[in-house]
């Protein structure tokens, strides 16, 4: 099952954005006809991640949104990629405060149970990362960011209602 996912994030990655979609929303049906939410949750994601590079906010924070929650209770990897999603669409959409706080939680949550960001997802943190510094400067985007991680995820969920 998790092979339709997977290509779409190899794709995703590579920069084949048309063929991301097409993996991730084979697989998301696929996975709603067999029950399997773990598997829903990871084409959704990808199908988020797609849409935040697209500038379609309202659609990625869509399917984020729905899966933080499901995340705290099954598997918080997906949790903390949801944070970071959800900071790179806040980013767009012209809240750097929000955004650099969000990372902050991800990077928490993510010292919290040693779960280190993948190098292969590193270039979408990078751009986010990169957008706050011209924002808010490096010492105001340093700044946002560490009040992010005192934020538990369930606060930081809250900042980008």
């Amino acid at each position: 099952m998790l092979l339709g996912p997977q290509l779409g994030r190899i794709t995703l990655l590579t920069g084949d954005h048309a063929g991301a979609e097409e993996f991730h929303e084979r697989a998301r049906l696929l996975a709603i006809e067999q029950g399997d939410p773990p598997a829903e949750e990871y084409a959704e994601l990808g199908l988020a991640l797609r849409a935040r590079r697209q500038g379609r906010l309202d659609r990625a924070e869509s399917y984020l949104r729905r899966w933080l929650e499901w995340s705290r209770q099954f598997d918080a990897k997906y949790g903390m990629l949801a944070l970071e999603g959800l900071a790179g669409a806040r980013a767009l959409a012209g809240h750097p405060l929000q955004a650099a706080r969000l990372l902050g939680a991800a990077s928490a949550a993510r010292a919290s149970v040693d779960a280190p960001l993948p190098a292969a997802e590193r270039g979408d943190v990078d751009r986010i990362t990169a957008a706050l510094r011209a924002a808010l400067g490096e010492a105001g985007s340093e700044a946002e960011f560490e009040l992010g991680t005192a934020l538990n995820p369930d606060d930081a969920e809250l900042l980008h209602t």
